[in-house]
């Protein structure tokens, strides 16, 4: 792991998930990492000279692994622009180029 354009502070992806609303740079798994569910996702800070965050869905950990956006989606976050999506178990959230916010519905 390395960070891309800046620095940070490592913390468990499980504690992030589940005990707060901060979404940082890195790969979620479903059902393992954060819980099923509806979440809406927002960018709440970019990094770097970014415009936007990125928000990628793979529908496998087979598709992430192999970066194979037809088993997925992407989608482009602007400041203060949020989104929902459905999770389900084994799918993979990859969420770069910013800090965001995710809330269970």
């Amino acid at each position: 792991m390395y960070f891309y354009r800046g620095s940070g502070t490592i913390v468990p992806s499980q504690e992030i998930a589940t005990e707060s609303p901060v979404l940082y740079t890195g790969a979620y798994v479903v059902g393992r990492d954060i819980e099923e569910g509806t979440y809406v996702i927002t960018c709440t800070g970019l990094t770097g000279d970014y415009d936007s965050c990125c928000l990628d869905f793979f529908y496998t950990e087979t598709a992430y692994r192999n970066s194979d956006y037809s088993n997925g989606e992407y989608h482009y976050l602007d400041l203060g622009e949020s989104y929902s999506v459905n999770l389900q178990e084994g799918m993979v959230l990859y969420f770069y180029r910013g800090v965001g916010n995710i809330q269970k519905q």
